[in-house]
């Protein structure tokens, strides 16, 4: 996930799936969220990321919002006449053929096919897993334009200049799987970060004229919305502990109420607090957090932040990074947070046993 001031949905990572541990919960968008944070190494992320916000850069793989992009998708390959799809093989105009040597996006490097030849990781159309069909949304305007521009299923470029009507002519699709989220199916990929902001917040602000699956996805309430984007990564570089900056975690929008703009981590109720408590021992089992203020300088370490999200009078979310201490009664865990002084030049935020 991509987060950036100028992308202004709600909910802008992926819930805690609460539910797959206890499918009695309902409400996963109001527990936090946990992962990793990567800033200062994030030109290790991207191919000639220097020159990222030029308009020429073509480099990438983009979904504006969830889209299955490495489990879920067929890679075109042109000189073959064929998708590669996960388990098997699509020749164009033909049934699936199963063979183990396909496995789909994920397992090519990631970046635009058509700017080298050797990648494709993440790029291609989405596929049915239970039909072995490849169910690539399609829907034609007047002029006969398509939703996706070729059969790698990119988005069509001649919605460019104007991404909300490619979320206009979306919202006109009725074809709805009774086993894959119509939004995932929908999505296309773009190769420029400014094309998948421009996509990512039109269909934000026109989620009224499109109707997404109903599923643990979402509800009646705002914040429950699939706000985040999707941007395949090589996995050697996320897992990579030194490219990250930091252990952060993720509060749910509002959950102080009002505009956001107040959100501590106090205002999780007992439960969710137990939970993230929970989350954040998975991490520390797992080696991908050290706890405590000798791990502050390392990578893995305990180094962390808080990320609330506020919105403006326009309904437009921001994420917002900050510090607290914070000692929740009877957890293990807690939050330190020493303060820039005169005689602490540097502070800290960091993970600690309480």
């Amino acid at each position: 996930t991509f987060w950036s001031n100028d992308i202004f949905a709600v909910t802008q990572m992926y819930p805690d799936r609460v539910d797959l541990d206890d499918p009695t919960v309902l409400d996963i968008y109001n527990y936090a969220s946990v992962g990793c944070v990567i800033g200062s190494a994030v030109s290790n992320l991207f191919y000639d990321f220097d020159n990222i916000q030029d308009p020429a850069w073509d480099y990438g793989v983009f979904y504006a919002r969830d889209s299955n992009s490495v489990d879920r998708r067929c890679l075109w390959l042109d000189n073959d006449g064929m998708y590669d799809c996960p388990g098997g093989c699509i020749f164009w105009g033909e049934p699936f053929a199963a063979n183990a040597a396909f496995s789909g996006t994920g397992v090519y490097p990631v970046g635009n096919p058509y700017a080298n030849a050797s990648w494709g990781g993440g790029a291609g159309c989405h596929f049915d897993m239970t039909s072995l069909v490849i169910d690539q949304l399609d829907e034609y305007d007047t002029n006969g334009e398509n939703l996706v521009g070729d059969k790698s299923c990119q988005c069509n470029p001649v919605f460019k200049d104007n991404w909300g009507d490619w979320v206009s002519l979306f919202a006109k699709n009725t074809d709805y799987s009774d086993h894959e989220l119509h939004g995932d199916r929908g999505i296309c990929w773009v190769d420029n970060i400014k094309d998948m902001i421009n996509l990512q917040n039109w269909l934000y602000w026109s989620r009224a004229d499109w109707t997404p699956t109903p599923c643990m996805f979402t509800g009646s309430e705002e914040i429950e919305y699939m706000g985040w984007n999707e941007v395949p990564f090589m996995r050697t570089v996320i897992d990579d502990p030194t490219n990250w900056d930091a252990f952060v975690i993720k509060l749910p929008g509002a959950v102080c109420g009002g505009n956001g703009d107040d959100d501590v981590l106090e205002c999780l109720d007992a439960q969710k607090t137990s939970r993230l408590n929970y989350r954040i021992g998975q991490y520390d089992s797992s080696g991908h957090i050290l706890v405590g203020s000798s791990y502050i300088g390392t990578r893995p370490g305990s180094y962390a932040v808080v990320a609330k999200q506020y919105k403006d009078t326009y309904d437009n979310w921001f994420v917002f990074f900050f510090c607290q201490s914070w000692k929740p009664s009877s957890q293990p865990y807690q939050m330190v947070f020493n303060e820039i002084t005169a005689s602490d030049t540097y502070g800290a935020c960091y993970i600690d046993y309480l």
